[in-house]
């Protein structure tokens, strides 16, 4: 929605039960896990406070009845940034700070004048507008905060393994158990999800966007062989028709949409361009959409009729694109459900279910297996590499039609100029029946 000065406005329509039972649902439970800040940012939300031009932010029904009262909130509270246009419009230097201040938040961010909102501040105390009181409280907060995470004592930050610190094995497990809840498939036309009858199809990974789409074309690669095609996020019609030559033996399209953002008023990143390139593919070919973005962004889509399948993976990263090929080829299961409604069609709570029906790939504790015990493996293999018992070899470890661990090892041969073992290299049944046969006896 457009407000009195003609900018955007982000229009929150939906009814304090709803609030309630959905929105606030995380914020209730973080606030009694013990959260200790919470930032309001600018929305208008009429259900809540329906005064005109005035964003949550400056709300004190919003900020000190919903968030403080009613949600027992005693952390500190931010404002979103107070030299938005959206709200710095309506009032003059300083009178923000102290609409903010009286709605009830601690901290003031980005205050386009500090110097005046001070002589505002005083003088809105002087005339008893706000209360002398309410300032000290929230000093109070604001030094305990400090005091609480020690910033009066200088710490040098040790930046060693940082990043692994803060993505360690546990994090990693946690998220991958989130994202396979989460990936949303809202469309199946005639179940082509997840994909069988391999011998029928010729499968196309086609990437729009600058983004690389490594780690989905190695997740299906696990179970198919197709080509891969890249194409940039705005094609004009030049790139379009030249895709659609390249793609025009192939009967099976995946189309992942990489490399968008978070912009509304760009559609996320996904433009008509786009659009255009999938309408024309999905007339003429059998298309499954994995979009790696804001699902709002398929409102706006053209194409969405014509498309077969529709996948929702919500955000760009390695852990989604393994489990979106995964998903696509019957290795886990669909059932994800929408957070927010697209169109009339596709609401909230919307999502379709798959069956497992090929082998998945997990990470040893998700099946109760310590994968430090799994470094035995590759002792015992290095060991034999090195006492020539072996030129190289695979070890391919699957539990109830879970592969736990997966891995290749040394060379073809002897000579360590020829090709490395790779996962996708295949043994002939003679190199098998030798190590079984053996073993067995």
């Amino acid at each position: 929605q457009y407000n009195a000065i003609g900018k955007k406005v982000l229009v929150i329509n939906h009814s304090k039960d709803r609030l309630d039972s959905l929105e606030l649902y995380p914020f209730k439970q973080l606030i009694d896990s013990g959260i200790q800040s919470i930032m309001l940012a600018h929305l208008y939300i009429p259900s809540l406070d329906s005064t005109p031009n005035q964003a949550s932010s400056l709300s004190k029904q919003i900020v000190t009845n919903l968030l403080k009262e009613d949600m027992n909130f005693s952390g500190l509270v931010f404002t979103d940034a107070l030299n938005m246009r959206g709200v710095s419009a309506f009032y003059n230097p300083g009178e923000l700070d102290v609409k903010a201040l009286l709605a009830g938040n601690d901290m003031l961010i980005f205050s386009e004048d500090v110097p005046t909102a001070i002589i505002k501040i005083k003088e809105a105390i002087n005339y008893k507008l706000i209360n002398i009181k309410d300032i000290n409280k929230s000093v109070k907060k604001i030094l305990k905060a400090k005091a609480y995470l020690e910033l009066n004592k200088i710490k040098d930050l040790n930046s060693n393994n940082l990043i692994a610190d803060l993505n360690n094995y546990k994090a990693q497990l946690l998220n991958k158990k989130l994202y396979k809840h989460a990936l949303t498939l809202i469309k199946n036309n005639n179940n082509i999800i997840p994909i069988n009858r391999l011998d029928t199809l010729k499968i196309a990974s086609l990437s729009i966007g600058e983004n690389s789409n490594i780690a989905f074309d190695e997740s299906i690669n696990r179970y198919c062989s197709f080509n891969s095609f890249t194409i940039s996020s705005k094609p004009n019609d030049t790139d379009i028709n030249k895709l659609l030559s390249k793609l025009d033996s192939f009967n099976l399209i995946t189309v992942s949409i990489n490399n968008m953002n978070q912009n509304p008023y760009l559609n996320f990143g996904l433009n008509n361009s786009i659009d255009k390139l999938l309408l024309k593919l999905s007339s003429k070919k059998k298309v499954i959409l994995n979009l790696f973005g804001n699902p709002y962004s398929l409102a706006k889509l053209k194409s969405l009729s014509l498309i077969d399948a529709i996948l929702i993976s919500y955000e760009e990263n390695s852990i989604t694109k393994n489990l979106s090929g995964e998903l696509i080829f019957g290795g886990i299961e669909a059932k994800g459900k929408l957070a927010i409604s697209i169109n009339k069609k596709y609401k909230l709570g919307h999502g379709l279910s798959t069956n497992k029906t090929r082998l998945s790939y997990v990470y040893p504790e998700e099946i109760g297996i310590d994968n430090s015990k799994l470094n035995k493996i590759d002792t015992i293999v290095y060991e034999a590499i090195s006492s020539k018992a072996i030129p190289g070899c695979q070890i391919l470890a699957i539990k109830d039609g879970k592969v736990f661990y997966n891995r290749s090892f040394g060379f073809h041969t002897y000579d360590s100029t020829s090709k490395k073992v790779d996962n996708n290299d295949i043994y002939d049944l003679a190199s098998i029946t030798k190590i079984a046969s053996s073993a067995a006896a």
